[in-house]
């Protein structure tokens, strides 16, 4: 499930600490409605608040259980709605290749199934396996790190080629 915790969990100024979870808290379940109550008070712009309800909608489908054909051209089309309008409403200097990735999240879920049952921060399970390549205070740091990442992809390519020669024997 989405897992989505409806208490109040997060430390409003400690933000900087912020697991994913508590990001997604915040996005889906405080900032919209923080975001009401500004517009309501003339101190946010309709604008900015239908972009970012956009981002909301389009989100929130794609963490549901059960997500049909309908929901994902839903979703991708806010959310190719919310990358142009964020740009144009935020500078093209805000919309980065990191950023542009969201317009891509459909495709993503269509092959592997709703974003709480993915890690949208590979990279940082990458970034523990290169830190187990080496041991701190070792002179020929870098040495040692394509030393034993090559011998880890060497592993890795020989068992996909024992698994390939199985599959083909069978």
């Amino acid at each position: 499930s989405s897992g989505i915790n409806a208490e109040w969990p997060l430390r409003p100024g400690d933000n900087a600490h912020y697991k994913s979870s508590e990001w997604r808290d915040w996005g889906l379940l405080f900032f919209p409605k923080t975001f009401e109550v500004l517009v309501d008070q003339n101190k946010l712009s309709k604008e900015y608040f239908g972009n970012f309800v956009d981002l909301i909608i389009g989100i929130s489908l794609l963490l549901s259980d059960d997500i049909t054909e309908e929901d994902l051209v839903t979703a991708k089309k806010v959310l190719d709605r919310f990358f142009i309008e964020f740009c144009r409403l935020y500078g093209e200097n805000n919309c980065g290749f990191n950023f542009h990735l969201i317009t891509h999240l459909v495709e993503k879920v269509r092959y592997l199934g709703p974003l709480w049952g993915t890690s949208l921060f590979i990279h940082e399970g990458f970034n523990k396996t290169i830190l187990k390549c080496f041991r701190p205070g070792t002179s020929s740091l870098l040495k040692q790190m394509a030393e034993r990442l090559q011998l880890r992809l060497t592993v890795l390519q020989f068992f996909s080629f024992v698994s390939a020669k199985k599959k083909e024997s069978i």
